[in-house]
């Protein structure tokens, strides 16, 4: 099996939807601003574990980059990137171990230009933890919708 099939993939619905709830929550402007941008956003980690062997941090990266940096919807990127990059992990079995601010940090210096994409992947790296089995059948996975980044 190709490292490309041994994920579950994020898709565009799934976007919308966090996109959506970000929205609602936090204010600003739905929808789409490029539909092409979306999909090579959501495109990119799917491209990178098939020509790589890629793990479940670096795809989650990969998402949050795609969004943050090719601003495909009209409002909330950054925000819809932090959530995605969560839920991605999430779905794989892992959590990001920072404070609020630290995520908010990371994605704002991401977004500005002040952090290249191999020092945000190597970020998330360091921080992602795979949970383990006991912890994660006593605790639900966090609501990520509600993430003010």
């Amino acid at each position: 099996m190709s490292s490309r099939n041994k994920f579950d993939w994020l898709n565009e619905d799934v976007v919308l939807a966090i996109h959506e709830a970000q929205i609602a929550e936090h204010g600003g402007r739905a929808g789409v601003r490029d539909r092409g941008l979306l999909a090579s956003s959501l495109a990119r980690p799917q491209n990178a574990a098939a020509y790589s062997a890629l793990d479940v941090p670096h795809a989650a990266a990969l998402y949050a980059l795609g969004i943050i940096k090719n601003h495909p919807l009209v409002d909330g990127n950054k925000r819809v990137g932090a959530v995605l990059l969560e839920t991605f992990l999430q779905l794989h079995g892992y959590e990001l171990i920072v404070t609020d601010g630290q995520l908010l940090a990371a994605i704002l210096g991401l977004a500005a230009g002040e952090t290249d994409d191999e020092a945000f992947v190597c970020w998330v790296r360091e921080r992602a933890h795979l949970r383990s089995v006991r912890r994660a059948k006593k605790r639900p996975a966090a609501d990520t919708t509600k993430r003010d980044v």
